[in-house]
């Protein structure tokens, strides 16, 4: 997907609130022009996590979507939002998940937003599916997807990943739980929740082959912080840039801009309809290492 950052900002968000026994009584609201600010966060927890407040909209939405965090019986896998972002041609999907709480931000009057919480693996965590076993040995990726089984997530796995077995798993409690359980397992293994894939690859590895290139010409603002854990930067946002992506820095640093690097956490802040609004991606990445396992491997 090629993608141009200097270019008009939009967002469309997409809320439905499933009905308790017939999805076709479902509701679904869509907003395109709205003052809106979107905040997704990902790495670490590793869990994809979503901060939205829309402005505007009527009373009858705010109380159809709002409710607590943690009240029981009111996160539920069939209310969920949607967030497409423009790319100049078409909007791309760039975040999806179970809404965990929503409610009006009243202290902000006379402009009142929706304030909502998303969190890109809720929906597994509200799942009660079978215990999991198989007798024998087992491809771990094929242990996974049997668990995933009809949740509506896919498994997507680096193509570097070792193909690890296990021998006569057992697994119980929500979906989560037993992915969870299955991967504790394998510490050098990085997974990430994201638009309903479960995304495997090795820790400090990339996910795709598919280098993103940043730089000043792409939307960089200011200059990269070093450590010697990793490179900080912020950066105009670009949809390709998620956990696990490989960047390519443009830099007159020249051990930076022959190194390879890859995604360790990030933080998208957007701001669509909103003068002098926000539109930024703050990485923090990490090198990937050498084939022998030092220091940071030159780009190819």
């Amino acid at each position: 997907m090629t993608v141009n950052t200097l270019q008009a900002r939009k967002l469309r968000v997409t809320v439905t609130i499933g009905a308790d026994s017939n999805a076709a009584d479902a509701t679904t609201y869509v907003w395109t022009e709205n003052r809106m600010r979107v905040n997704v966060s990902a790495g670490g927890g590793r869990f994809n996590a979503a901060r939205i407040e829309i402005y505007g909209i009527g009373i009858d939405a705010i109380n159809a979507i709002s409710r607590q965090w943690l009240t029981p019986l009111m996160i539920r896998p069939q209310d969920t939002v949607r967030v497409d972002v423009w790319t100049g041609a078409q909007f791309v999907p760039f975040f999806f998940g179970t809404i965990t709480w929503a409610a009006p931000k009243g202290s902000s009057m006379p402009a009142v937003p929706l304030v909502m919480e998303a969190s890109a693996a809720s929906s597994l965590a509200q799942s009660a599916p079978a215990p999991y076993s198989a007798s024998g040995t087992v491809k771990l990726t094929d242990a996974l997807a049997a668990i995933l089984g009809t949740s509506g997530y896919t498994l997507i796995a680096a193509a570097n990943l070792p193909q690890y077995t296990l021998t006569n798993p057992r697994a119980s409690g929500s979906t989560l739980d037993q992915v969870e359980a299955l991967l504790a397992g394998f510490p050098d293994i990085a997974h990430d929740y994201n638009l309903l894939q479960l995304r495997l690859r090795p820790v400090g590895a990339p996910l795709f082959g598919d280098v993103v290139t940043v730089g000043p010409a792409a939307g960089m603002q200011g200059s990269p912080d070093y450590s010697t854990s990793g490179v900080e930067f912020n950066t105009l946002f670009d949809p390709r840039i998620t956990l696990g992506t490989p960047l390519q820095l443009e830099t007159v640093f020249a051990y930076a801009q022959s190194a390879q690097w890859t995604v360790a956490v990030l933080e998208h802040v957007l701001e669509a309809n909103v003068f002098n609004g926000e539109w930024l991606t703050r990485v923090f990445a990490q090198g990937v290492p050498n084939a022998d396992g030092s220091g940071t491997a030159a780009a190819t």
